[in-house]
């Protein structure tokens, strides 16, 4: 986890997937303090849906994303 100043919320890299918020203005608080970390061209992407708190998803790491085809 990494801190973003002026944030309550860590930015959570989990084995290379950065977990990043769904509000707006979070979202773009943690892109602006660590842009040098998405810089260039998206590996991967995808959206995970869930009813799970952003902590308590970073707290319980499962497999990782199958990588595509």
């Amino acid at each position: 986890m990494l801190e973003v100043p002026g944030t309550w919320v860590p930015l959570v890299n989990l084995r290379g997937i950065y977990v990043l918020p769904g509000i707006p203005r979070l979202f773009r608080s943690m892109l602006e303090a660590h842009a040098d970390r998405f810089a260039g061209p998206a590996h991967c992407q995808a959206e995970l849906l869930t009813d799970m708190g952003e902590g308590d998803l970073a707290g319980r790491p499962r497999r990782g994303p199958r990588p595509a085809r």
